[in-house]
């Protein structure tokens, strides 16, 4: 806050302006002081001239009130930023592994078949190969051996039975389409597509999914902002989100089985 505050000159206004003075002046008025207590003959109107004048007190309580208001405004600015925290407050960067009765739940309440449009194929099974959990935010990643991917992410809502409500997003990306990346430490990312907003009451998120090498143990992703998030890996598959609509970097920094620390370039779909 600048010196010339409103704030700060209305505190600095409830005490008295007193010219500053150096070392002799302080002694010599101190001498004076001594000097009138000692005499008996000293008069209370002596004494108040040696005394510093205080505002008037309906001053004062001008003075304080504006200082008080000009802190309430500042409050209600802060309140008013905190309503307006989204939606994914509590939102991890670092993702945890589902339990095995987390991972039984998720998988009953995802449903086990591809929902995305197949050109009149009947839909294929889908199987779980990643569940983490971010703050209160449970995801499951599954495919299917015809190639399609399915995300299914529990929103928790007191409304269903399970507490959870489901969102799912399908992707077909075709039969040609890679899937595995062409070396071993090396990163394809299968989906990066539009950012997706999983329901009215949520903003949007950005969903990243794909395989990772054969010696790929973690994944960092970056975004061109500077910020990251870790990757949860499991079976050769990772998966990430970051809250809103975000740019990925166009590398990443994965850990191997032998503990190196390399930085990869993430082959994307089509390349």
């Amino acid at each position: 806050m600048a010196e010339d505050s409103t704030l700060l000159r209305a505190v600095s206004a409830l005490k008295p302006s007193v010219p500053p003075v150096d070392e002799a002046d302080s002694r010599a008025l101190l001498d004076q002081v001594h000097a009138r207590i000692a005499d008996s003959t000293a008069t209370a109107e002596d004494t108040a001239r040696l005394t510093p004048k205080q505002p008037p007190v309906a001053a004062r309580r001008v003075l304080a009130g504006a200082a008080a208001a000009i802190l309430l405004a500042v409050g209600v600015v802060t309140v008013n930023n905190y309503e307006d925290t989204p939606a994914y407050a509590d939102w991890s960067p670092v993702p945890t592994e589902l339990r095995p009765a987390e991972m039984d739940e998720i998988t009953t309440i995802c449903p086990d078949r591809f929902l995305g449009a197949l050109d009149g194929e009947e839909p294929p099974e889908v199987t779980p190969v990643l569940g983490e959990r971010r703050g209160e935010f449970q995801v499951l990643l599954s495919a299917s051996e015809e190639g399609a991917y399915q995300f299914c992410m529990l929103l928790p809502d007191p409304e269903f039975d399970s507490g959870y409500r489901p969102h799912i997003e399908s992707y077909d990306p075709g039969p040609s389409a890679q899937i595995w990346p062409s070396d071993d430490d090396g990163v394809y990312t299968a989906h990066t597509g539009d950012p997706w907003r999983p329901s009215p009451d949520h903003g949007p998120m950005t969903v990243i999914f794909g395989t990772v090498g054969n010696d790929v143990e973690e994944v960092e992703i970056h975004t061109e902002n500077g910020s990251f998030a870790e990757a949860s890996v499991m079976d050769g598959w990772f998966l990430v989100w970051f809250p809103d609509a975000v740019q990925l970097s166009d590398t990443a920094t994965v850990t191997t089985n032998d503990g190196d620390e390399v930085e990869v370039t993430i082959e994307r779909p089509g390349g």
